[in-house]
């Protein structure tokens, strides 16, 4: 399951490099999580007379002592304080999906990983119950 929906978090960094850009604004930023504190931008945008709200964590590793999150959040909210004008990447497909930060991050790259290490393991493990049987 992690791995299926991994790979459309993948998919979908990957393409945003290509997605056309329009400019928005940061309305609210927050910090979010109490283990792993990760910030979060809302912001909106207008494509073809609509108006859209999103939310990112900018995907921001979520690791690391409560103390170096803490600071890593804070200087990501600094940078995009609320009225700050952004560029944001939309999927011309969907324009409700949207990327501040288009391009493969670290985190929907680590879930993939983590997935498919998990189903590898599992399928490691069938095999060798499955031989052992035939023992």
């Amino acid at each position: 399951m992690l791995l299926w929906i991994s790979s459309g978090d993948v998919n979908k960094s990957i393409q945003s490099k290509s997605w056309p850009i329009t400019q928005g604004q940061v309305s609210d930023t927050t910090r979010t999580g109490e283990r792993a504190i990760l910030p979060l931008v809302i912001y909106s945008y207008e494509v073809a007379g609509v108006i859209y709200t999103d939310s990112t964590d900018l995907s921001i590793p979520g690791f690391g002592s409560r103390r170096y999150r803490g600071q890593t959040a804070s200087k990501v909210l600094a940078e995009y304080h609320p009225g700050k004008t952004v560029s944001v990447h939309y999927n011309p497909d969907d324009p409700k999906m949207s990327s501040l930060r288009p391009g493969l991050r670290w985190a929907p790259l680590m879930r993939f990983t983590v997935g498919a290490m998990l189903l590898m393991a599992f399928a490691t493990q069938a095999l060798i119950a499955c031989r052992q049987k035939q023992i």
